[in-house]
């Protein structure tokens, strides 16, 4: 996968089974949206994860930056009422950060076709300074 950004931000969430639907309404009508309308974030993609009901939304963003910002720290220590009443009622949440060091798709692969795939398999890791 090719960033349109510098930098990734991975948020995973389980609603419970009663849960589902408000949650997948909540994210696509005011989570996403909320984010995307911040400065320095470029993209947004959800995926489903098998067997535990979980979910995986893949933010990506202009740098890592964008997380210290004044507008992020609003949308983040300041959360509507929905999205409060949502984050105390999902259970496994959980967010990973990364950054782009280096890309080399495949020659033969459009970006486009890289970013429609039916899976996603990330690789994350530290680098020792």
């Amino acid at each position: 996968m090719t960033l349109n950004g510098q930098a990734v931000l991975f948020s995973e969430m389980i609603p419970g089974p009663s849960l589902v639907d408000k949650f997948h309404n909540w994210y696509d009508t005011h989570h996403i949206p909320v984010r995307m309308a911040c400065d320095g974030f470029v993209s947004a993609q959800r995926y489903s994860r098998q067997g535990d009901g979980g979910f995986l939304a893949v933010y990506e963003m202009d740098d890592i930056g964008v997380l210290t910002s004044d507008a992020y720290k609003v949308i983040k220590n300041k959360p509507s009422e929905k999205t409060a009443w949502m984050l105390t009622n999902v259970r496994g949440s959980s967010r990973y950060l990364g950054g782009e060091t280096s890309v080399k798709p495949p020659v033969s692969t459009a970006t486009d076709a890289l970013m429609d795939a039916p899976m996603l398999y990330a690789v994350l890791f530290n680098i020792p300074a």
